[in-house]
């Protein structure tokens, strides 16, 4: 395989999990997104799924971390 057909590769399932994501979101039933009725307990629901699918930025090299000590 050439590098073109891996991007192809790459930017398909990328593409295919996207779409399957737009399709959740769009055909949950608005009834299932009141399942917890502690409004606080909604809130971190949301928040912690909200956090599964942010850009997470590249972790520094242990060797330019801070000491704590």
């Amino acid at each position: 395989m050439k590098l073109d057909e891996h991007a192809n590769l790459y930017t398909s399932s990328y593409l295919s999990l996207q779409i399957k994501r737009l399709y959740l979101l769009l055909t949950t039933k608005e009834s299932a997104m009141d399942v917890p009725s502690n409004l606080e307990a909604r809130r971190r629901i949301s928040f912690f799924s909200n956090s599964l699918f942010m850009d997470m930025p590249a972790a520094p090299k242990v060797r330019n971390m801070l000491s704590f000590s």
